[in-house]
């Protein structure tokens, strides 16, 4: 059987393709810039990903170093800034034991926080518990959320 053979440049075949932007250039040959690690606002910080720690331990795991390395110095370029570090577990096992567990990763985040040259006395660790979460501790994803370190600011003085 004969297939007419279709003239001009075929739909499978691309055209060609603009010329790259030069290497670590975005658009408009702008330098492309990694999304910060923190943020800070008037009542938090925000960090950009979680604090991992070993499983049912306060360990600090090494993944999490840069995000506390940037957590450290947005605070030591704000030292007019004192910190609530707080602690969150999801409602799985004993309240107490979670409790606990909250309070001891949010003394181990302060502590390397001091570690890095920040002052001991604006921070401040308190572990909640399961007695705070985001959402429902139903589903996996909901425990997962729940489980956290936040960073409240408590006092901002000029």
């Amino acid at each position: 059987e004969y297939l007419p053979v279709p003239l001009g440049p075929s739909p499978m075949e691309p055209g060609p393709l603009p010329p790259s932007p030069p290497e670590g250039k975005g658009e408009g040959g702008g330098k492309i810039e990694p999304a910060p690690l923190v943020e800070m606002t008037h009542e938090k910080i925000i960090i950009s990903e979680k604090i991992q720690f070993a499983s049912s331990q306060a360990e600090i795991l090494p993944v999490s170093f840069p995000l506390l390395d940037a957590v450290a110095d947005l605070l030591l370029k704000n030292p007019n800034v004192r910190v609530r570090v707080e602690g969150h577990t999801d409602a799985s096992g004993n309240p107490a034991t979670n409790r606990r567990l909250s309070q001891a990763r949010a003394e181990a985040v302060a502590q390397y926080l001091v570690s890095k040259g920040v002052e001991g006395s604006r921070l401040k660790a308190q572990g909640f518990g399961d007695t705070k979460p985001l959402v429902d501790n139903t589903t996996i994803e909901g425990r997962n959320a729940n489980r956290r370190v936040e960073f409240v600011i408590v006092e901002e003085t000029p």
